[in-house]
């Protein structure tokens, strides 16, 4: 079926614009991916058009078209400018009536060349992907070879078209879908440590929070089965620097790897603070649109959900009322079998201040579950060493430094994974200051302790130092008495059970 563009009114969309009219591209926020732009009143008052109506944008000084795209306007503005998604590159462009026909497509060839998603789906597209890839292009006209941008886990990932039309075509939700995925492998040198690979230390850890998510994301039936509530949210706390957000990234790709098709958001906190209720509404919005199961995270949750009874100025706690309102109320309704079609969703919250969280986001139905990401001890700074040395320093460092990794760990009581990353960096620049040609020894580490103070040392003990008499000296008549009064009764009680 061929169809004149026009707008939804029905008349004719612009003719060119006045010259002085073209203005330099202004990139608004990286969520807008769809091929939709916002012009200036003027703009829109010399091409009559409204909103909904169908624009050819091309970018000025090339007249022969070499970059085009077609796109719907979304609402005027006051200023002079046009803004346009931030996939078509132009620098400055100029808008005109789109004159072409364009019949409804029954199939479309998509291929996508970004390796990462090559390797986070296999060789094919999981039909649930297919599907949300569908909903986002639909409404699209393309010409015989254009490309797309989708967000696909929180990364814009290009899209190369071919269509069987020898004109323009409209993806529409019958529109047949086949994706062909990237054929390039990466070289195994050029492989980035994914997943927990990245994590050192948290063994336990991971596999406690794996059983939060997995399950809820993965399996929601199983819950639906036994008539119970999936769990919504999952609070990591524990001291700065022990590697929490580092571990909601590795849950996120060990998901995706494993082949389940997820939607992933990783927010700041001053991402919503900034905004208020409107980004929070946004971001789960963002979740249900995709059709997907969702996983959030949000990092220092603490200022986005901070305890509401007498903080600050009224205005100040009025809104901060107002956001924690509206985060429970989006928990609340979150991947709920009542919901009915809403995909589940699982929100995961960090913070190093679980006290300062509002009390009413830590009952059941909300961040109900809270895991303990603390201080390692020496086996987990030995794990952390080794995984920082592999993700962060070339391979002559590795093999430097890899003999004194034992002795490091028993020597940095209670330093976390930021710290031991800061102490072998500092370690580094010693040695490469110094120009030694032996590499990075035991020495340099030591001689950085100097400069790297443990973090979980301002706050709290964390373990017990292995310290022995031969390290004190003198005071051989105290360590003698302790050694008779506490060492001997703790060793050989059983002799002075019998001694009576």
């Amino acid at each position: 079926m061929t169809r004149a563009s026009s707008s939804p009114a029905g008349r004719p969309v612009a003719d060119t614009v006045d010259e002085e009219e073209s203005h330099v591209l202004v990139i608004p926020d990286d969520t807008a991916v769809a091929r939709r732009v916002r012009v200036s009143q003027v703009v829109g008052k010399n091409a009559g058009a409204s909103d909904g109506s169908l624009v050819l944008i091309t970018e000025k000084g090339h007249p022969e078209q070499r970059k085009v795209a077609v796109c719907s306007i979304v609402g005027k503005l006051k200023g002079a400018k046009v803004y346009c998604p931030a996939w078509m590159g132009f620098e400055e462009v100029q808008v005109s009536k789109f004159r072409q026909d364009f019949e409804d497509l029954s199939e479309i060839e998509l291929t996508c060349e970004d390796t990462h998603l090559g390797e986070v789906c296999g060789e094919q597209l999981p039909k649930e992907m297919v599907n949300y890839l569908s909903r986002c292009i639909a409404g699209y006209v393309l010409s015989p070879d254009d490309d797309v941008a989708v967000v696909i886990n929180g990364r814009v990932t290009r899209f190369s078209t071919k269509h069987g039309s020898t004109g323009w075509g409209l993806v529409t939700a019958d529109t047949v879908l086949n994706v062909k995925l990237s054929e390039e492998k990466v070289k195994p040198e050029e492989k980035k440590v994914r997943g927990f690979d990245r994590v050192g230390g948290l063994a336990g850890t991971i596999q406690e929070i794996v059983s939060c998510v997995e399950g809820p994301l993965c399996e929601p039936g199983k819950y639906a089965k036994f008539g119970v509530t999936p769990p919504r949210g999952v609070l990591l706390y524990g001291p700065p620097g022990t590697g929490k957000s580092l571990l909601a990234s590795a849950v996120a790709e060990e998901l995706q790897a494993a082949g389940t098709p997820i939607h992933v958001e990783l927010v700041k906190s001053t991402e919503l603070t900034t905004k208020g209720e409107a980004a929070v509404h946004s971001l789960f919005g963002r979740c249900r649109e995709s059709g997907l199961a969702s996983l959030i995270f949000i990092d220092e949750v603490d200022a986005v959900c901070p305890d509401r009874e007498g903080r600050g100025s009224s205005t100040g706690t009025e809104a901060e009322r107002r956001m924690v309102a509206s985060l429970l109320t989006e928990m609340d309704g979150a991947g709920l079998p009542s919901q009915g079609s809403n995909p589940p969703l699982v929100v995961l919250g960090a913070t190093n201040r679980p006290n300062a969280i509002d009390p009413a986001a830590r009952r059941a139905g909300r961040f109900e579950l809270e895991v303990s990401v603390g201080v390692p001890d020496e086996g987990g700074r030995k794990d952390i060493l080794e995984v920082i040395l592999r993700r962060e320093f070339p391979k002559a460092v590795q093999d430097s430094l890899r003999p004194s990794l034992d002795e490091v760990a028993r020597k940095t009581h209670g330093f976390v994974g930021a710290d031991l990353k800061a102490l072998l960096s500092r370690a580094c620049a010693l040695a490469m200051n110094e120009g030694s040609t032996a590499g990075v020894g035991l020495r340099h580490v030591m001689e950085a302790q100097k400069y790297i103070k443990p973090s979980a040392l301002k706050e709290l003990i964390v373990e017990v130092a292995r310290t022995r008499w031969s390290d004190i000296g003198g005071y051989e008549d105290v360590k003698r008495r302790l050694v008779e009064a506490v060492v001997w009764p703790l060793t050989h009680g059983d002799l002075f059970a019998q001694m009576g």
